[in-house]
């Protein structure tokens, strides 16, 4: 008897191996706990490898321990079912627990990590969850007072002798703590599911792997499998099957790559709000954002609350997308998404925005319009007027006397006048462009040179685009390119109309003086202009027709070292 002491030393190890009379037997049983060892150890080596050369993840982590712990379980067992010595079996069994127990706080942590939720560990969450798998393994290993192992003892079953003894109530408690904690894992991994944090079948395969050991020990400890309660413990056995279905995972469903790491970081610190609703229109999950804009304090708890008592959103179905609503001084804009699985309705996520500053500038902009309008409104009349009665009483001062100064006022009234056309242009030409038509560029081209002073000036169009503008104001933005290729490189300029199939869009160059390179980001500012008749707005239009339609405009250098401007961006009908 003296091979029996429980005490757990390096001394008594020794004595055990020495002394112990050593017999082993074999159990078909043992094959699979072996190699269930040693699938655990190539899944811990590969998330070994895998941490190597890209980095840690709690969840790869996780999957590694797990991987190694039940190595160390698989192959205690494999010993402890292989001997037939009560010592052996005895300190085997206290070799399982540094096994399978961490396993119950990694259980946790993967399922923890694979729905991203990350941000829960911390030193005391880690620290909780060590605590009592770390208390029941000192426990198990000294054993004081027989308070986790009471009566070891081998027995005959299946052929073979199995390791068994009593449950005292401390170890009543521990089984509760291991079902409990593969339980929580699943239901952790369960809840990423039914929520959409994470694919399905993965998901799935995760919860089956944790179901194996969990059915296993249940059915042993109630005495269903093996018949009576009494026998071999195929908990190890169902271990290694779990641990090769995440294999299957890892390798079918690349689960390292699915995992929603920093998803959940993303949404808490995302200045849009973010609102989980579940079919029950029930707020299920929010981001601080979503609380701060909906009731000021972004710390708020709206879960399991009505989305209708958080927020004013229509009854009617179906709503308007997006809606904006008032609370407070802000304005909110609210985008509504369904959420389906298996093509069922399974609830609906609301994006937030606060758009208070935008509905304040588009308030300005509106009224810096309504100035506008008012502006063109008094230059289209009230100067319009006292200048058309000042070129009629010239025209007939120049019935009386033709002199000089007759004539230096008429061309001053002129410029007056093509000034206030150019002002009521430009202020027109901002507004957006709503219904633009198929238009061919060759055919818009000619019929602006039809109507332009060409002079001797010649042109050749090079394209048969057909684009989608404002026939109006496209035929004003070539004639003014026209015009301003003509008074700067003479009357006698050649003027070249293409295609830019690479970027989309077309070029006007003509082979004039060019524009110096020094000089072209001012070309299309208000009023600039290098010619003594030219009143500075006519490129200044160019760019709001171009703006208005969604262009770019841009000058450079031709390549007969002219003017070339290039407008891109352009949508064609094609």
């Amino acid at each position: 008897m003296e091979c029996l002491e429980p005490a757990f030393s390096r001394a008594n190890i020794y004595r055990v191996f020495q002394e112990c009379h050593m017999a082993w037997q074999y159990h078909p049983i043992l094959v699979v706990f072996a190699l269930g060892g040693l699938i655990s150890l190539v899944v811990a080596g590969y998330c070994w490898q895998y941490m190597r050369t890209r980095g840690q993840s709690y969840l790869v982590t996780s999957i590694g321990l797990l991987g190694f712990n039940n190595a160390i379980w698989s192959f205690a067992a494999t010993l402890k079912t292989a001997s037939t010595d009560l010592q052996l079996s005895l300190l085997f069994y206290k070799l399982e627990f540094l096994g399978f127990l961490p396993n119950t706080a990694v259980g946790i942590v993967l399922a923890l990590a694979y729905v991203g939720k990350d941000r829960w560990f911390t030193r005391r969450t880690f620290a909780l969850l060590s605590v009592v798998p770390t208390a029941f393994i000192l426990l198990t290993l000294v054993n004081p007072g027989n308070v986790m192992i009471v009566d070891p003892k081998l027995i005959p079953a299946q052929g073979i002798l199995a390791f068994e003894h009593e449950f005292p109530p401390l170890f009543t408690v521990y089984l509760a703590w291991l079902f409990g904690s593969v339980l929580a894992a699943i239901l952790i991994i369960a809840w990423g599911l039914l929520t959409d944090r994470v694919p399905t079948t993965p998901a799935l395969v995760g919860i089956v792997a944790l179901l194996f050991p969990l059915i296993a020990g249940v059915l042993k400890t109630a005495g269903i499998y093996p018949p009576g309660g009494d026998g071999i413990n195929i908990s190890p056995a169902a271990s290694a099957v779990g641990i090769s279905v995440f294999a299957f995972a890892i390798i079918r469903y690349r689960v390292f790559e699915l995992i929603p790491v920093g998803r959940d970081q993303a949404i808490e610190v995302m200045t849009d709000g973010y609102l989980l609703v579940g079919p029950n229109e029930m707020v299920l999950d929010l981001n601080p954002a979503a609380a701060e804009l909906l009731v000021g304090d972004a710390s708020a708890d709206l879960r399991d609350r009505p989305v209708r008592e958080v927020m004013p959103i229509p009854n009617e179905r179906p709503e308007p997308n997006p809606i904006e609503f008032e609370t407070g001084d802000r304005v909110v804009e609210v985008r509504r998404s369904e959420v389906t699985r298996q093509n069922q309705n399974a609830g609906e996520v609301f994006l937030l925005r606060d758009v208070t500053e935008h509905r304040q500038r588009e308030r300005e902009l509106e009224r810096t319009n309504e100035r506008l309008d008012q502006f063109a409104s008094v230059v289209s009349h009230d100067l319009r007027n006292p200048l058309n009665v000042a070129k009629g009483n010239l025209v007939l001062a120049r019935d009386e006397y033709d002199g000089e100064r007759l004539a230096t006022a008429s061309n001053a009234l002129e410029r007056m006048e093509t000034l206030i056309e150019d002002v009521l242009t430009l202020a027109r030409q901002g507004d957006p462009i709503s219904d633009p038509e198929r238009i061919p560029l060759s055919s818009v081209v000619n019929d602006c040179w039809a109507v332009v002073d060409s002079h001797e000036a010649t042109l050749t169009v090079e394209s048969d685009l057909t684009l989608m503008a404002d026939g109006d104001r496209l035929q004003q933005l070539l004639e003014n390119l026209f015009r301003n290729a003509i008074e700067h490189g003479g009357t006698a300029v050649t003027i070249r109309v293409g295609a830019l199939p690479d970027s989309g869009g077309f070029y006007i160059a003509d082979d004039g003086s060019g524009i110096p390179e020094a000089e072209r980001e001012d070309v299309f500012a208000y009023g600039y202009s290098t010619g003594e008749s030219g009143t500075g707005f006519g490129l200044a239009i160019v760019k709001e027709i171009a703006d208005a339609h969604g262009w770019n405009i841009s000058v450079t250098e031709s390549a007969d070292q002219g003017a070339r401007f290039e407008i891109t961006g352009v949508e064609s009908s094609e």
